[in-house]
């Protein structure tokens, strides 16, 4: 990944530059991260949700842009977290979890979970009633103009349409609804067939995440089950390896922290100059090519 922002009107005094930077995982093996950059020194940050923050501090001049990015070697492998089974044991501090971000006030969609679940007895059953109703009544969708892709929940049941963070925000709001804490993450999606060429990734790719306790997190992407609905069952605790994640949660706040707002979600470099969101100048390159055949998990 590579962020680039040019020196240009408006843009007067130190401009701060961040970068998601992928993390290590279960599912996901990083090679070392490779930084570059020009204009200012790389700072190396983290948040208490995980994430993994690059930024620069500098000021962009003519012919000298702001340039910040890097490269790093992943290994993904596929997820194949749950299938049945009792749940058992105390639920771990994950209560952080059950608190809604701004674009979705959980109460709205409470009444409307609890009678669907009212039948259920377990986390996972509820979980697994929600995500069908997600599946089953939300088409995805991106037409032309705005509202879907912000992940607001007055949108997505309003409209009944929309991508992937649209999906995602309305199963996580109807699991903390009813007490089980979800979680949203995001990062880049990779073709499925192999690529020994650098391709351009041009857009992200969400899924989300609901606590079973005794057992712990479990996926699920229910936009992609409704595009292939004859991978519905997989896609309940399943993800396929062709995705990089980057973070975990909205709303957030940076390190260094930023000045304006947290961010609804981060996946894109994010800059600000005099405290101003500036990102709509910063050019940004996210490439990626396959470096050999897939391989199986070591374990």
């Amino acid at each position: 990944m590579k962020a680039v922002l040019p020196a240009g009107p408006g843009l007067r005094g130190p401009v701060t530059l961040w970068l998601p930077a992928p993390v290590e995982e279960d599912a996901q093996e990083l090679g070392p991260l490779r930084t570059f950059a020009r204009g200012g020194e790389i700072r190396e940050g983290a948040d208490d949700l995980g994430n993994r923050f690059l930024s620069i501090r500098g000021t962009p001049e003519p012919g000298k842009p702001l340039l910040l990015g890097y490269r790093v070697r992943v290994r993904r492998y596929e997820v194949r977290k749950h299938r049945g089974g009792e749940e058992s044991g105390s639920q771990p501090k994950v209560d952080r979890w059950l608190a809604a971000p701004r674009l979705a006030p959980v109460e709205r969609v409470k009444r409307e979970a609890l009678f669907a679940t009212a039948g259920a007895t377990s986390t996972l059953a509820k979980a697994r009633i929600l995500y069908d109703k997600v599946v089953s009544e939300v088409a995805y969708e991106k037409p032309p103009g705005e509202g879907w892709g912000r992940g607001s929940l007055d949108w997505v049941c309003t409209n009944k349409y929309g991508n992937c963070s649209d999906f995602h925000t309305l199963f996580i709001a109807y699991n903390q609804s009813i007490g089980t804490p979800a979680r949203f993450e995001i990062g880049f999606p990779l073709p499925p067939e192999t690529s020994f060429a650098w391709k351009e990734i041009r857009g992200y790719h969400c899924w989300a995440c609901f606590f079973v306790p005794g057992f712990g997190w479990v996926p699920v992407d229910a936009s992609e089950a409704r595009k292939h609905p004859e991978r519905k069952e997989f896609f309940f605790g399943g993800l396929t390896k062709d995705r990089i994640r980057l973070t975990r949660g909205r709303d957030l706040v940076l390190d260094p922290p930023q000045s304006g707002p947290p961010l609804n979600f981060f996946v894109y470099p994010y800059a600000e100059c005099g405290g101003k969101d500036v990102s709509d100048r910063v050019r940004r390159e996210i490439l990626f090519r396959d470096l050999g055949p897939p391989v199986g998990r070591k374990d």
